[in-house]
């Protein structure tokens, strides 16, 4: 395929990836699986935020998938000639650290939209504050977990529908 219509399609593709998420219809732009493996990014252009900073996984592992990786590391070699540096903070993420960081999200910021900040103080992890949440009234339930949605997309669990993220 030449650089053109290599350049077209990836516009388009980016143009209803854009409009399905703005409109809330994400799951409905299909996912082609490429056969581009997960790979780990060298631990000198990485930054595991969600392992140092929030302590949501003991993982520091950051993955993306190959063929990004490559693009990242030209991307990389192109600012450092001009005396700035790339580093990445997140990649692919488990569903286990999806989970926790809606949680963690929903203290953070959520509940005080609500003025429950009472409530979720005493909560120390994300599984504290998911099971307190469980345990309000489902209309409440209901409404805090749309709020979370402006921050961080809810788990799921289906491999062509993942949670999307802003990092891609």
């Amino acid at each position: 395929m030449n650089r053109l219509l290599l350049n077209l399609r990836v516009q388009y593709e980016r143009f209803r990836t854009l409009n399905a998420y703005k409109s809330g219809d994400w799951r409905n732009v299909p996912i082609e699986e490429n056969g581009d493996p997960l790979v780990p990014v060298p631990d000198e252009c990485k930054y595991p935020f969600y392992a140092i900073e929030l302590k949501l996984s003991d993982e520091q592992t950051v993955c993306l998938r190959k063929q990004v990786l490559r693009q990242f590391m030209y991307a990389r070699r192109l600012v450092r000639e001009l005396g700035y540096d790339l580093i990445i903070y997140d990649g692919w993420r488990s569903v286990e650290l999806q989970t926790k960081l809606f949680w963690y999200y929903m203290k953070l910021f959520t509940v005080d939209k609500f003025s429950l900040s009472h409530l979720f103080g005493e909560c120390q992890t994300p599984g504290d504050v998911e099971k307190l949440f469980l345990s309000l009234p489902l209309p409440t339930q209901t409404a805090l977990k749309e709020a979370n949605r402006s921050y961080v997309s809810w788990p799921s669990v289906d491999p062509l529908c993942p949670s999307p993220h802003s990092t891609g």
